[in-house]
C-alpha cells in the first residue's frame, strides 16, 4: 500500500502567461522541494533522503489557471555506515547467549544429579564444578560488556540518523517512519502524492 500525502497549500498571484498545464519538471520540483524544511532540494538538505522514479499518475484541469495533479514516486534513504558494526556485535552477542545458556543448563543437570538444588553461586559449587561456574560468571560479563557496545553503537546510527533529516520539512519527516533495519539497507518507501498547482507569473507552482 502506498502512503498518501495530503494535498500541498497553493502559491497565489495568478497569471495568464504559462503552459497549459504543469510540466513533468514542475512535478518534479514540488515534490523534491515539498521534503526540505529550507532552502531547495539542490542545496543538499534533508540529506539522507532522495526522491527517484515520479511518475504523472493524473491530472485533472479545475480551471484555467489551477491544476490538480496525482503522481506516485519513491523515497529513499541512503545507508548508514556504521551498521554493519551493529549487527556484528548482535551476532557475537547471540553466541555468546547461546553458550551461557547450554552452560546453565549443564550446570542444573549436573547439581541434579548430585542432590543440590537450585544454583549455588561458583564459590559454593563443588570444587570440581567451579570451572564451570567461573566460565558461566565470565559469560555474564561478556554479555553486559557486548550489550555496553551495541548501544553505543545504536546511538552513533541514530545521531548519523537524527543529522540526516534534521532539515527534512515537518511533512516528510511524519511520512518517515524508517525501522533501524531500513537504516542499513537503504529501504525504499513507495509514495503518492496529491498536488495542486496554481498559475503564476513565473509558472505552475505549489506550495508545501
Amino acid at each position: 500500500m502506498k502512503n498518501i500525502v495530503t494535498p500541498a497549500l497553493l502559491i497565489l498571484g495568478l497569471s495568464a502567461c504559462s503552459s497549459s498545464s504543469p510540466s513533468n519538471g514542475d512535478i518534479e520540483d514540488a515534490i523534491k522541494n515539498f521534503m526540505v524544511a529550507g532552502g531547495t532540494y539542490e542545496s543538499r538538505a534533508c540529506q539522507r533522503i532522495s526522491v527517484e522514479n515520479i511518475e504523472k499518475n493524473n491530472g485533472v484541469k479545475i480551471d484555467d489557471n489551477t491544476y490538480r495533479i496525482f503522481a506516485t514516486y519513491d523515497i529513499r534513504i541512503t545507508p548508514i555506515d556504521g551498521f554493519e558494526e551493529v549487527e556484528n556485535l548482535t551476532a557475537e552477542r547471540k553466541t555468546i547467549e547461546e553458550e551461557k545458556l547450554a552452560l546453565f543448563t549443564k550446570i542444573r543437570e549436573e547439581l541434579s544429579s548430585r542432590n543440590i538444588g537450585g544454583v549455588p553461586t561458583t564459590s559454593e559449587m563443588p570444587e570440581d564444578m567451579q570451572p564451570l561456574g567461573a566460565r558461566y560468571d565470565e559469560l555474564g560479563q561478556l554479555l553486559r560488556e557486548k550489550d555496553t557496545e551495541m548501544h553505543q553503537s545504536l546511538d552513533k546510527l541514530k545521531t548519523a540518523w537524527g543529522d540526516g533529516k534534521q532539515d527534512c520539512s515537518n511533512s516528510a519527516v511524519q511520512i518517515l517512519h524508517f525501522k533501524p533495519e531500513d537504516l542499513a539497507t537503504g529501504a525504499v518507501k513507495n509514495m503518492k502524492q496529491e498536488l495542486v498547482f496554481v498559475k503564476t507569473d513565473n509558472g505552475w507552482m505549489t506550495g508545501r
